[in-house]
């Protein structure tokens, strides 16, 4: 018999050696209100549009992302010709929460946290084929 590891999932992690620098910018930017554009009234889950990339404020950090998945494709052995084509920022307000979801046009994203506390649940990563996660 063979194992055929047809469906992988591939978790990369980096770090941002500037995040401390830039993020009391990225903190004023996202402190106006008006910058979240898809906020509904009642809702713990407030969205910003989906072209953060098109802010100057967020350049450094597109362009750090697109550097991360630059290494990625070069690791999963494609040519690194990466385009963000959206990036996005979502607030929680305390005891918020976001639903389960997957990106299913997507073929590499990423989540970066600028902020958070003990309280904060973070991202819980699930495998879309649940019915086999025990299975051996």
């Amino acid at each position: 018999m063979e194992h055929l590891e047809l469906f992988p999932v591939n978790v990369y992690k980096f770090k941002n050696e500037n995040h401390e620098i830039e993020k009391p910018f990225w903190m004023e930017y996202l402190k106006d209100p008006k910058n979240f554009t898809n906020t509904r009234p009642g809702h713990s889950l407030h969205f910003t549009s989906p072209n953060l990339m098109k802010e100057p404020v967020f350049f450094n950090l597109v362009n750090w992302a697109r550097s991360c998945f630059q290494q990625a494709y070069q690791d999963l052995g494609f040519v690194p010709s990466v385009q963000i084509t959206s990036t996005w920022c979502t607030k929680h307000v305390e005891g918020g929460s976001h639903a389960r979801h997957s990106h299913g046009n997507t073929f590499l994203a990423g989540d970066y946290y600028l902020s958070g506390n003990e309280k904060s649940s973070g991202t819980t990563w699930f495998n879309p084929n649940y019915k086999f996660h025990n299975f051996k």
